[in-house]
């Protein structure tokens, strides 16, 4: 009688509900890393709410711990999903921004904490990373599923080349310029805020205007096959078939090229050019990209048999 007694009180004793995961997932993966002047929008799909539910957003300085805003959002019986304006403008530091969300109703309370770090874009040159991989952490994430995922970012420049040539066609081709980068994700905007630039110090390209810092852009896009970047020139051009003078606007006497082409006659002038892969906010990280490249004449265009890729042979008709 008294094992009965005191296995029903036992039964009577309230039992605290189990925290379960929250129940939302986001609408579709959001990358970081975030910007401190802006606001982001995150959008949630809500499962299996059967009554209004509370949705709390607490965020903290990740360092010191110091409590920085709570808001508060209601979520009416039924509604399958929310738009949340994640507020990192003014709160996020170098520190780092911690936000936990809190989603409960009558029998249910689950929390979801997650870091996010600001965008600190590097100067990132080539040359300085022949060694040892470039590599960027923490500022790197997403969100997906129910969780956040903090993610990395590796770019390896060891058998990157350092020079570039003209093909014997007389155009600059770019086949062999390749770097690696790995995040673990495909990369996004492989057609964006790329270029081939230099200075024309020698007038060579008088159709090709100059633009910030005197330097004359050639718009460049990539692909991706599996880790390795490689390149194409990402507009139709212009040159001019006799000349190969080059335009990136259609000119008079001008015909269409996806190619590059040399000026004919001073490809030794071109050995004195500095030319770059210039690729500012690349990859997950946002770092300004630097690949230096030194022109190497491989032969002149027309001349001597010796030293060009086109020449005439002449002799004596028997």
């Amino acid at each position: 009688m008294r094992v009965s007694r005191l296995l029903l009180s036992l039964a009577m004793i309230p039992r605290k509900p189990v925290s379960p995961s929250l129940p939302y997932l986001f609408n579709s993966e959001v990358y970081g890393p975030f910007e401190n002047t802006k606001n982001y929008s995150i959008s949630f799909s809500v499962l299996s709410i059967s009554e209004p539910v509370t949705l709390s957003a607490k965020y903290y300085n990740n360092r010191t711990n110091s409590r920085l805003a709570v808001e508060s959002y209601s979520l009416a019986e039924n509604d399958t999903h929310l738009n949340y304006t994640l507020r990192t403008k003014g709160r996020m530091s170098s520190d780092g921004l911690r936000v936990e969300f809190t989603m409960t109703n009558e029998i249910k309370d689950g929390t979801q904490t997650f870091i996010i770090y600001p965008t600190n874009p590097a100067e990132v040159y080539s040359y300085l990373y022949k060694e040892n991989d470039f590599y960027t952490n923490n500022t790197v994430f997403q969100f997906t599923g129910r969780t956040s995922v903090k993610n990395y970012e590796k770019i390896s420049f060891k058998d990157t080349v350092d020079y570039i040539t003209n093909s014997i066609n007389n155009t600059l081709e770019l086949d062999e310029i390749t770097f690696k980068y790995d995040d673990g994700k495909p990369l996004i905007g492989l057609s964006d805020n790329k270029y081939l630039r230099f200075k024309d110090e020698y007038n060579l390209f008088p159709y090709i205007p100059a633009g910030s810092n005197s330097y004359k852009q050639i718009p460049l896009s990539c692909t991706q096959s599996d880790e390795t970047i490689s390149f194409l020139y990402k507009n139709e051009m212009f040159y001019d078939p006799s000349s190969f003078q080059m335009s990136l606007t259609n000119q008079n006497g001008f015909s269409p090229t996806n190619s590059f082409y040399l000026p004919k006659s001073s490809l030794s002038l071109l050995e004195k050019y500095d030319f770059e892969i210039y690729m500012p906010s690349f990859g997950r990280g946002l770092n300004n990209i630097h690949i230096p490249l030194q022109f190497y004449k491989d032969k002149n265009f027309t001349g001597f048999c010796s030293n060009s890729n086109y020449c005439i042979k002449g002799g004596l008709k028997e």
